[in-house]
């Protein structure tokens, strides 16, 4: 275990609106303490190597800034408002922002899988204000609104529930 003086710190630029970390890579060796995902306030999701931010930040002698841009793994501008990992399968993202999103990273996180979980986006007119996994489930997922509408998303069988 890490103690919290040897934990790595790093600016972002452009300020967080969510945050979720992952044990994607961890099992690879790839990624030894896998991944965070950070959704910014102007949308963009950022995928960065926690354990090169923990490594780079003891090392480094650079402003914290320029820690992040060597730990950066991705960006890609999709609306995003709130992010979780799946803590069944961590190369799952769900993310919302205009529409709920399931980001996949298992086959290329420079490029991922980027799906909807239905044909229809239920929460039309609104904002996802969250979105959670199911902790027992791993293929079940629920999302909310700021236009009061609650979804629970079905990935194996397309079907939800309001």
């Amino acid at each position: 275990m890490l103690e919290p003086s040897r934990l790595g710190t790093t600016l972002l630029s452009v300020s967080a609106s969510s945050i979720t970390w992952s044990t994607f890579g961890e099992d690879t060796g790839k990624y030894p303490y896998g991944v965070i995902c950070v959704g910014h306030s102007d949308g963009s999701l950022s995928i960065f190597n926690a354990g090169l931010i923990i490594s780079e930040t003891k090392k480094s002698t650079e402003p914290l800034l320029e820690v992040g841009k060597l730990c950066h793994i991705c960006e890609f501008s999709v609306p995003v408002s709130t992010i979780e990992f799946n803590s069944y399968k961590p190369n799952l993202i769900a993310m919302g922002g205009d529409e709920v999103l399931v980001v996949d990273i298992s086959k290329d996180i420079e490029n991922p899988d980027i799906i909807a979980p239905g044909e229809t986006n239920l929460h039309q007119g609104g904002l996802i204000t969250s979105v959670s996994w199911n902790k027992r489930v791993p293929h079940i997922l629920a999302s909310a609104s700021s236009n009061g509408v609650a979804v629970v998303w079905n990935l194996k069988t397309s079907q939800v529930s309001f």
